[in-house]
């Protein structure tokens, strides 16, 4: 099998550009539908995959700072 190299930035690309293909008002809800359905398929498999790895020392200062980033985005964006 060969393995093509897949850039951390080309994985982020893809993924925003679903999101906008379905939240697109040019789009129907069946295609937008299949697309958001392997969204949903890679957080299950993300999700899974990551209740088995090891936890890092540093990890969960880590998390709770990526927690709190996100909550001061929600409330930047409710203003």
């Amino acid at each position: 099998m060969i393995r093509e190299d897949i850039s951390w930035s080309d994985v982020r690309w893809h993924i925003q550009s679903e999101l906008l293909e379905i939240s697109s008002p040019y789009n129907d809800g069946f295609s937008s539908w299949e697309r958001k359905k392997k969204l949903y398929e890679l957080k299950f498999l993300l999700d899974a995959s990551m209740e088995t790895l090891p936890h890092y020392q540093g990890e969960e200062e880590w998390l709770q700072e990526q927690k709190v980033q996100q909550a001061f985005s929600k409330l930047s964006k409710s203003k």
